[in-house]
């Protein structure tokens, strides 16, 4: 293993590290900035705008896949090294945005996870076929 390969290792596992936290909590978090005394106290139009906010998650991130040939051109058009710092400014963006206590403002931390999705993954792909992957892989003989 290349030293090279072992950076990038860490750099994805501690971003999908980040994302599959993010993924699990987002209705819990949602629900201690709706629910603020606890989910006794929570009435029943906080557990419904929970309820709402968790379906607007699920709509904007199987939309966010729609974004991935965008940050492609990013790639062809400003290298590799522009997505890869695009993808940690929208890491950066949606984690400080989880700060925010407005579950009105949280629709920002929604779509910044999703278009950071979806340029780690077009960022990964991108860098690993050309660096890591064997000469005459995926070639048809």
């Amino acid at each position: 293993m290349t030293s090279r390969f072992v950076i990038f290792i860490v750099f994805f596992s501690v971003q999908n590290t980040l994302s599959n936290y993010y993924i699990e909590t987002v209705t819990e978090q949602v629900q201690t900035i709706e629910c603020q005394h606890g989910i006794d106290s929570c009435t029943a139009a906080n557990l419904e705008k929970v309820g709402s906010f968790t379906l607007i998650f699920n709509i904007v991130i199987v939309a966010g896949a729609l974004i991935t040939p965008v940050f492609g051109i990013i790639i062809d058009r400003f290298g590799l090294p522009a997505c890869g710092f695009l993808s940690c400014a929208l890491s950066l963006v949606y984690t400080a945005c989880l700060f925010l206590v407005s579950t009105d403002l949280q629709i920002i931390s929604f779509v910044a996870y999703a278009l950071w999705q979806g340029s780690l993954y077009t960022f990964a792909f991108a860098y690993v076929r050309p660096n890591f992957v064997c000469v005459h892989c995926f070639t048809i003989v």
